[in-house]
């Protein structure tokens, strides 16, 4: 049975192509709060669209494969900062482990977190 979110879901910035893929892949995922569902689905909308633009497939086992994904990080959100960029890709990647990819189980290194602030100095540590 497909979620209701999923069924209702109206996007504003993809084409019906796109929208449908997102719809396939998340309907995939199983049961989801419906929140989830939502932001799962403009992912997998914006990567469908994305995935549209270059002339592949609207398949989840070609448009959810790692190095799509990766391209799409890399070319499409090059504008998104850097938590953007990682957020987007841990909801694609669980997309992709959801739907049973490959693309989604196997192990990476964690992405470069920049550094908050600069360590503490002697003086800033004295009250």
């Amino acid at each position: 049975m497909v979620p209701a979110a999923v069924v209702a879901w109206q996007p504003r910035t993809v084409g019906p192509d796109a929208a449908d893929f997102a719809r396939r892949a998340v309907a995939g995922c199983g049961p989801l709060a419906p929140g989830r569902t939502k932001n799962l689905l403009w992912a997998t909308a914006q990567l469908g669209a994305f995935a549209e633009e270059v002339g592949l497939e609207l398949d989840p086992r070609v448009v959810l494969a790692e190095a799509v994904l990766e391209r799409f990080i890399a070319v499409a959100c090059r504008s998104r900062s850097a938590a953007s960029r990682r957020t987007l890709r841990t909801k694609l990647r669980f997309v992709a482990r959801r739907v049973g990819h490959p693309a989604g189980r196997a192990a990476r290194p964690a992405a470069p977190r920049p550094r908050a602030k600069g360590p503490r100095n002697g003086a800033e540590n004295v009250r």
